[in-house]
């Protein structure tokens, strides 16, 4: 029997005041996210070392939020030669607004130039909680890749199977329901207010009930709407959710339409909490002004968890305050002596950029000494900060053992420039590391070379010619990828017929495409080849590198097609 029908029946026995619920099971939900990557081959894989990656913007499924993670060289060194692709949860577990964990299953595509599926990888049935990712490190072999006009789009479909905003169905049995009002058919007093009206809904939080406008909350958050959408009733319960920063969003979207230029005013006491849930339901406006609400707390004190906080949620207005502060003179060399360095190097490792990028601006004429302090020139005032630049021990100073030498040197320093330093220091128990296999003098150079140039510096990078061969070895054995290309381009001038043989192979072992082109260029001129062709060199590189033999068979068919 049809609910209104049984619902009919006992109000004809005398029961005047109804109510009912029903309580059923919920399909799973499938959201899709297109992540489309131009220039690929030409640009993007060219500038993105191994085990570094783009994100994708976040987007919602299934009451949560979501990043595609894209790595164009690989996650990590074994898979280097593949795009690796992950799907990447947005709540993090130590944050006090986390839902309940979820389980999705993943489907990601890489598209044709019909829009069609190409290659598929599926996973099923994971669970996801906090920032852990799901995904596959051998999504799909690059040179298996035929991109239309070097744009690679991928298509991810994702299943989330427990949905963590639950409704409840109260209905009040009526005779005739009456229609459901639209915005432009109510008075603007009847809009904005909480007076009870068809279009009301009841959000739980945190042990209270806040009545509010369905389409309003619709309009402005796209996880509140996507929740309503799958809720048959008026009742909505969130859980992990503060019931003082719920009625701060309430507030702001009773305030602020979404066209509004309105002046947004914050609570600096809870401020913080505020934007971790704007950001969750996807209120940048509300978030904008949660990141300008803090920006005069940062101080000595809290800017490390200003700028995890700021990294960790997105937050452009809040981690501009975290880096000018730290850009003030003697901030940053204060900030690095401190605990809460320590904790952001921690729980934020990708912060580590910012501030190496920070130091390079300030001190970008440091030169290393190995047997006395770092010092320069343009530090006139000889006030520099003491615990990244210097000699001095401190909590972040380890020592580097190579080749029988010694080399002080900054942890944070090294762990955002090499993925492989990086896990070794993770690993080491102590602040000593002995590095076997590696020339001393080789180390100084890409110790420089780390100083000296931040993650983001453009500055141009000078190699020495005697020692650019085996930097280039050790620049590419330990993922710094910019200090390579400058070795590659250090030793374009030595291509010649004597070298040509070493250099290819040299390029071809440690994927270093300046100087292979380099090379090809070189043979490519005419009667090169055939004089290559007949030298000890061309039989050795045959012998040490026969995949270049790919490179010679190219060169020779169009020289003589």
């Amino acid at each position: 029997m049809p609910m209104s029908a049984l619902l009919s029946a006992l109000r004809g026995a005398g029961r005047q005041h109804l109510t009912a619920s029903t309580v059923a099971a919920r399909q799973a939900i499938t959201g899709s996210h297109v992540l489309r990557l131009h220039d690929y081959n030409k640009v993007l894989r060219k500038k993105v070392p191994n085990g570094h990656f783009f994100e994708s913007a976040p987007f919602g499924a299934g009451g949560h939020t979501w990043k595609v993670v894209c790595y164009p060289n690989g996650a990590d060194r074994e898979y280097d030669g593949y795009t690796s692709l992950f799907l990447k949860s947005l709540r993090p577990h130590d944050d006090p607004f986390i839902f309940d964990a979820t389980t999705a299953r993943l489907q990601a595509s890489v598209l044709d130039r019909e829009g069609k599926p190409w290659r598929t990888q599926t996973a099923e049935h994971r669970s996801f909680l906090g920032y852990e990712s799901w995904g596959w490190k051998d999504f799909v072999k690059n040179d298996d890749l035929d991109l239309v006009d070097d744009c690679l789009t991928v298509l991810c479909d994702v299943t989330v199977d427990d949905l963590p905003l639950h409704a409840e169905e109260v209905v009040t049995a009526a005779a005739t329901p009456p229609p459901e009002p639209t915005a432009s058919a109510l008075p603007p007093h009847d809009i904005w207010s909480n007076k009870p009206t068809d279009d009301m809904v009841t959000i739980h939080v945190g042990g209270k009930s806040f009545p509010a406008r369905r389409f309003l909350l619709e309009a402005h958050s796209p996880l509140l709407k996507e929740a309503l959408q799958n809720a048959t009733t008026g009742q909505l319960h969130i859980a992990g959710l503060d019931a003082e920063v719920f009625r701060a969003m309430l507030q702001f979207m009773n305030n602020h339409g979404p066209a509004s230029n309105k002046q947004i005013k914050v609570e600096p006491t809870i401020a913080d909490r505020l934007l971790v849930a704007a950001g969750e339901y996807g209120m940048e406006k509300l978030k904008l002004a949660c990141g300008e609400a803090l920006r005069a707390r940062v101080d000595m004190g809290s800017v490390a968890a200003m700028l995890t906080l700021a990294e960790r949620h997105g937050c452009p207005v809040l981690k501009d305050a975290c880096i000018e502060f730290l850009s003030r003179d003697g901030n940053l060399g204060s900030f690095a002596a401190t605990d809460g360095f320590q904790r952001l190097m921690k729980d934020c490792p990708s912060a580590a950029e910012e501030i190496a990028d920070i130091a390079v601006k300030q001190y970008s004429h440091v030169t290393w000494q190995p047997s006395r302090r770092i010092e320069s020139s343009s530090c006139a005032r000889g006030r520099f900060p003491e615990a990244i630049w210097s000699n001095k021990p401190t909590d972040d100073m380890v020592t580097i053992h190579v080749g029988g030498k010694s080399f002080p040197a900054s942890r944070f320093l090294l762990e955002a420039h090499s993925p492989l330093l990086k896990e070794a220091l993770q690993n080491a128990t102590t602040g000593e590391l002995h590095i076997a296999g590696l020339d001393a003098e080789v180390f100084k150079a890409m110790l420089q070379f780390m100083n000296n140039h931040g993650p983001a510096c453009n500055e141009k990078i000078k190699v020495e010619p005697t020692i650019a061969d085996r930097l280039l070895v050790a620049a590419g054995e330990y993922g710094l990828e910019k200090l390579k290309l400058a070795c590659g381009e250090a030793l374009r001038a030595r291509v010649d017929m004597g070298s040509v043989a070493a250099m290819l192979t040299l390029a071809k072992r440690h994927g270093c495409p300046v100087l292979k082109e380099a090379c090809i260029e070189f043979l490519s001129r005419d009667g090169n080849l055939g004089s290559f062709a007949s030298t000890d060199g061309f039989q050795r590189l045959m012998k040490d590198c026969p995949s270049a033999a790919e490179e010679i068979a190219d060169i020779a068919v169009k020289h003589y097609a």
